[in-house]
């Protein structure tokens, strides 16, 4: 029994060092050594690993999303400028 969860852990942990590794691939990172930290981090974080990643893709989502309004709301005086 727990040499099976063993192994399923072992499987999701691959899993997800080869999806993180496919998104690093389409969308390098700026630091360079972070192409290579993000997929080995996901062999010993296993889904962990996939959770972190799409958080920081939902943030930058979220500062893309409200960079417009954000410099709507400085040109009309309701806020102020960052």
């Amino acid at each position: 029994m727990l040499q099976t969860a063993a192994w399923i852990s072992i499987a999701l942990a691959v899993a997800c060092a080869l999806w993180i590794a496919f998104a690093v691939v389409r969308r390098p990172q700026p630091m360079a050594v972070m192409n290579v930290v993000w997929p080995v981090s996901a062999l010993y974080l296993s889904i962990f690993a996939r959770f972190w990643l799409m958080m920081q893709i939902a943030m930058i989502c979220g500062d893309a999303t409200s960079f417009p309004v954000n410099g709507w709301l400085s040109r009309a005086g309701i806020k102020e400028a960052m």
